[in-house]
């Protein structure tokens, strides 16, 4: 069977996640397959001292969660800033494979796992540059 995933994350050099300005805002409004997965979005960040916040007034940051595609599977989480809403933080981890047709959900699965291991990754990395 032939595949084609591909998982990336990008981190602008602006991103400084200082203890002051890890605040997120998640929106409720999610489709019901990134609603299955959100929680473990959110945990993601938790794990590396981000707090949720409810209030977006009080956000640092807005996340924008996605699952999109057709024949294709594409699952992007970024960080957008809150004042002027730029993306400061991408990953986005794709298959293009005839999996997505034959076992949608686990292809799916499957693309969120390593979106989300990307995403510990590139948290990882920023704190370490940040401590430097």
């Amino acid at each position: 069977m032939l595949s084609a995933c591909a998982t990336s994350g990008h981190v602008d050099k602006t991103f400084t996640p200082t203890e002051a300005h890890k605040t997120i805002f998640v929106s409720e409004r999610q489709s019901e397959t990134e609603a299955r997965y959100i929680n473990q979005v959110i945990r993601t960040f938790e794990k590396h001292g981000y707090d949720i916040v409810q209030d977006k007034t009080q956000a640092a940051y807005y996340l924008d969660f996605a699952i999109t595609g057709g024949l294709a599977v594409t699952v992007e989480i970024s960080l957008l800033r809150a004042g002027d809403r730029r993306s400061v933080l991408n990953v986005s981890s794709t298959n293009s494979g005839w999996g997505t047709v034959i076992a949608r959900s686990v292809a799916i699965s499957g693309r969120v796992a390593e979106a989300l291991s990307e995403l510990d990754d590139v948290l990882a990395r920023a704190e370490a540059a940040e401590k430097r």
